[in-house]
């Protein structure tokens, strides 16, 4: 029963910040707000890095 909650968990990461990856890269180009688009902009990168963890975690459970 224990890695079905992980799979979920894992699962809803990987949508979670995909979903943020969109929404933070279309405020970063198509914002109004040059604050708020320099901010998007320079969380991306982690964004894009705690996207890759939850790939990788999503992975080691398979195995």
């Amino acid at each position: 029963m224990e890695n079905i909650w992980k799979k979920e968990f894992i699962d809803l990461m990987v949508s979670d910040h995909k979903d943020d990856i969109d929404l933070f890269e279309k405020e970063s180009e198509k914002g109004n707000d040059p604050e708020l688009k320099a901010f998007a902009a320079s969380k991306l990168p982690t964004l894009k890095h705690h996207l890759q963890m939850a790939e990788d975690a999503k992975e080691a459970l398979k195995k």
